[in-house]
């Protein structure tokens, strides 16, 4: 199984982790939306493809996902970003937050590639 939070993405995309009062609002917010699911710590991680250790490192505080992994997390749990995220902190829509995150996670590379895809469409 690839644990994305050390190793980065599959397509060599960087760790961006979560920075300022995100770091503080997501171990809570993580916890509790996997709670409503039902789902164990084990049952989250085997969904998002990491290690059940990251989970329990997220939601103790002690470890912050990269932007990559919690959109793998959100996605398990089956919510949106900015249901983890205080939307209120970023502005937009709920997806032009996923865009800004996605955007922020992206290397130099990945962000002309991109910028030249959308240029031509």
């Amino acid at each position: 199984m690839a644990d994305a939070d050390r190793t980065g993405s599959p397509c060599g995309m960087p760790r961006t982790p979560l920075r300022g009062a995100l770091q503080e609002q997501v171990p809570a917010r993580l916890r509790d939306y996997r709670h409503r699911r039902g789902f164990t710590q084990e049952k989250l991680a085997e969904l998002a493809g990491v290690k059940p250790e990251t989970i329990s490192r997220i939601e103790n505080g002690r470890a912050q996902p990269s932007i990559m992994v919690l959109a793998r997390l959100t996605s398990a749990l089956e919510c949106a970003m900015g249901d983890i995220l205080d939307e209120s902190s970023l502005a937009g829509d709920e997806g032009e937050v996923e865009l800004l995150l996605l955007w922020r996670s992206l290397g130099p590379r990945a962000r002309a590639g991109l910028l030249e895809l959308l240029r031509h469409r």
